[in-house]
């Protein structure tokens, strides 16, 4: 079995087993037996469930930032930050979508809350970064900079949050515009 086989075997066993508990609960054990694949195979890669389901963390993690920088890359900084942020924004939600099981599973629990923490403070720099690479700069008279970044990023995780429990979202254009909206126009008395 090759690796990318292996991984969506423990990915869609792991959203199966773990669909009402905490994901680093589920026993080694049983995932194994879920995704077909030997014990051996298994710890080869890693070092128990829990070890496993960090991995993923910082997984999407590392595919999250990946999208964000890349649509960094690809939008120009001369449009201004409606049109960049736009970008990046949709950029993200993609990646949110194509891993909102995942996402559900990874957010839950004692470790999902450090998870969730870690998502606003890289969703926080990334901001921060685009702020600075625009030439936008955070009014500090009216509010800490840092204070700023944080509500964003805390709404926009928030938001996205409510999107994926929908039954039926709404397209990702949509949902990119909305977040957009909140993140440019009703913050623009804290920025010049």
């Amino acid at each position: 079995m090759d690796t990318d086989r292996i991984d969506r075997a423990l990915r869609r066993a792991l959203i199966e087993l773990a669909a009402g508990t905490d994901a680093a609960h589920v026993p080694t054990s049983t995932l194994v037996r879920k995704a077909g694949i030997g014990r051996t195979t298994f710890y080869r890669r890693h070092r128990s469930g829990a070890d496993y389901v960090e991995t993923l963390r910082r997984d999407v993690l590392a595919e999250l930032e990946r999208a964000f920088r890349g649509a960094q890359r690809e939008a120009g900084i001369d449009d201004g930050l409606y049109p960049v942020l736009t970008h990046r924004v949709h950029a993200v939600l993609s990646i949110v979508q194509h891993n909102a099981e995942l996402l559900r599973l990874l957010c839950r629990g004692a470790t999902g809350s450090v998870f969730r923490v870690r998502c606003r403070a890289l969703l926080a720099d990334l901001l921060a970064e685009d702020f600075t690479k625009l030439g936008t700069r955070i009014d500090a008279a009216y509010c800490p900079p840092e204070y700023v970044l944080a509500f964003l990023a805390h709404a926009a995780f928030g938001a996205a949050a409510a999107w994926l429990a929908k039954p039926q979202p709404e397209p990702i254009d949509e949902m990119t515009f909305y977040l957009v909206s909140l993140m440019s126009g009703n913050t623009a008395d804290f920025l010049e």
